[in-house]
């Protein structure tokens, strides 16, 4: 090693240290924070936090359906609805097909999730979590010896068309030939809006007022009629910037198979994207806004002890390139949080890994226990990020109350695993939250 060398690790080793050193120093000052108002504490490590506890309001709905010989040779629209009929998917069986999969997190309601195939007037039950179903031709559409009925194929069209674009759309019907026709749709959550609420210390803890940044968004991805992502659409509004730092919002995009979280990755978006920065050195990653603070009108917190605004609200499309064939079935969209001075340094929701562009250096160092805990928890599994989803206005916690004072059913909602108090969003105390 050459005397270069050694004064460029040791520096390296330096920043390291200035960067852990400030960080643990903003937990105590990153923000103006209440003087005036006591606030009963309790130590997360009482919550009993299970080490794969899912720190959101949805679930996953997982399912293998396989499709019986005469439905092999149709094509079928696959209409993916939640309890009141909303939209979560809508997918296309091809011709030739015989078993199609999905992977999505969804709104936790009461009832199963409902699929729906026009062509049969079929409905079928899809229950949370796993499970494999078994499609058949249905017997009214059979003729009396039980044989598939011959004038229900006559009325499906079964040959292709002129396809200039290559999405198997006929190009009589295809109204947008350069980008291929959009005929399927991903949208999340299936009504309302998703929240994404940060601390941004990390890899130390924080207060865990949850409102360092506030995400309010949903999306709707469209498909191409091989269910290849075409376009997302992001509806954004940012309720509480309530962070002492300057921080930005980046995206990234997942693959949810078996449990696990693969990015996609390659150069993923076409040229004609305007609402987004593409990050040139990893070309998989969408900047939406490199920092918040600049990206609305007018300066405002919105937690209690600062500047007052109507939540900045925006719009974002991004346009991906149909010859990558990212499959929507299992697509995860993955909005995040990152220093605006500091890249590599991201907070996503535990569990959900790092982009390439992140600092592998801070992991496991202050509170965060990263390397055998499972991305972006800290040593008894609290996260550095929750997502939960709502009709209405969800009320964040006022600066430096923590998030179990200003919602009690939280902690309960912990002790159940999840299971019970899923509505622990919508209980406030009413004093201890920022009033919309």
């Amino acid at each position: 090693m050459t005397a270069s060398d050694i004064c460029t690790k040791q520096s390296t080793n330096t920043l390291y240290r200035l960067i852990l050193f400030t960080t643990t120093l903003l937990v105590f000052i990153s923000c103006t924070k209440y003087t005036d108002q006591e606030i009963a504490s309790q130590d997360p490590n009482e919550l009993s936090i299970p080490s794969d506890f899912n720190w959101t309001t949805t679930t996953n709905l997982e399912a293998k359906l396989d499709f019986d010989f005469a439905l092999t040779a149709l094509e079928l629209e696959l209409d993916l609805l939640d309890e009141n009929g909303n939209r979560i998917m809508l997918l296309t069986k091809e011709i030739g097909v015989n078993s199609i999969s999905f992977n999505q997190r969804v709104l936790l309601q009461s009832n199963n999730a409902t699929l729906h195939i026009p062509q049969l007037d079929e409905y079928y039950d899809i229950p949370y979590g796993k499970s494999n179903h078994q499609i058949s031709f249905p017997g009214e559409l059979r003729n009396d010896s039980g044989n598939i009925n011959n004038d229900f194929f006559a009325t499906r069209k079964s040959g292709k068309d002129d396809d200039d674009d290559g999405d198997d759309g006929a190009d009589d019907d295809d109204d947008d030939k350069e980008r291929g026709k959009k005929v399927g749709n991903l949208n999340f959550p299936s009504s309302g809006f998703a929240y994404r609420a940060f601390e941004d210390l990390w890899p130390a803890r924080g207060d865990y007022d949850f409102n360092d940044l506030v995400i309010k968004y949903n999306y709707t991805a469209t498909a191409d009629k091989k269910n290849n992502l075409v376009e997302v659409t992001f509806r954004i509004s940012l309720p509480a910037i309530g962070a002492g730092h300057h921080n930005g919002i980046g995206l990234q995009l997942l693959n949810l198979e078996n449990n696990q979280y693969e990015a996609v990755t390659g150069d993923i978006f076409t040229s004609e994207n305007t609402d987004i920065t593409i990050d040139n050195a990893h070309p998989h990653i969408a900047i939406i806004s490199e920092n918040v603070f600049k990206t609305i009108p007018s300066y405002y917190t919105n937690v209690g002890d600062g500047a007052d605004a109507t939540p900045h609200s925006f719009e974002v499309t991004i346009y991906f390139d149909k010859k990558d064939k990212i499959k929507i079935q299992n697509l995860v969209f993955d909005l995040f949080l990152f220093r605006t001075n500091l890249r590599g340094l991201e907070i996503h929701l535990p569990g959900l890994p790092p982009t390439s562009a992140a600092d592998n250096n801070l992991f496991g160092t202050v509170d965060d226990l990263s390397i055998s805990n499972g991305y972006y928890r800290s040593v008894d599994n609290s996260p550095w990020g929750i997502e939960l989803t709502d009709d209405q206005n969800w009320k964040h916690p006022l600066s430096r109350v923590k998030i179990w004072d200003a919602y009690p059913e939280f902690t309960s909602w912990i002790g159940s695993g999840g299971n019970q108090f899923t509505d622990w969003n919508k209980n406030p105390v009413n004093s201890l939250v920022y009033p919309y």
